[in-house]
C-alpha cells in the first residue's frame, strides 16, 4: 500500500466508554484494520481529494456538498436515516444567508435566513 491513501485523516475510533454514557460521545467503532488498500472506503469517515469530509457512516450522512471556498453546501442523509438534509445558502463574501431543512422524503420543513445584522428570522 503505497503511503498517498493514509493522509493525516481520521477513518475510524476505538472508544473503551460505554456507548450510553454521553448521548454526544463517538461511538465505539469496533477494531480498526489499517491494512486494507480500501482504507479510506471501509471505515467510517470518508474524504474528497482536498481532504474534506464527505461521508460519516455512524451519523448516517452519505454526501456533503463542499463549494470551493471550503463552506458546506449541503449534508445529505442516508436513505434510511430519520436525521435531516440540510442545505446552505451564503452571499458572495461567504456569510450564510439560509440554512434549508428537509424531511427524508425531500419536503421543506422549515428554513432559517441570516438577515444584513446577522439576526436568524424563521
Amino acid at each position: 500500500m503505497s503511503g498517498n491513501k493514509r493522509r493525516n485523516r481520521l477513518y475510524h475510533v476505538k472508544d473503551s466508554v460505554i456507548e450510553t454514557a454521553f448521548d454526544d460521545d463517538i461511538d465505539d467503532m469496533g477494531d480498526f484494520d489499517g491494512t486494507s488498500d480500501n482504507v479510506a472506503t471501509d471505515n467510517n469517515y470518508r474524504y474528497d481529494e482536498l481532504g474534506q469530509l464527505i461521508y460519516d457512516a455512524q451519523e448516517e450522512i452519505n454526501y456533503i456538498d463542499w463549494r470551493n471556498d471550503g463552506k458546506i453546501r449541503a449534508i445529505l442523509r442516508a436513505g434510511s436515516s430519520a436525521e435531516r438534509d440540510l442545505t446552505f445558502t451564503y452571499d458572495p463574501s461567504g456569510n450564510r444567508l439560509a440554512k434549508k431543512v428537509y424531511s427524508p422524503s425531500g419536503t421543506l420543513l422549515y428554513s432559517n435566513y441570516t438577515d444584513c445584522i446577522s439576526v436568524i428570522v424563521q
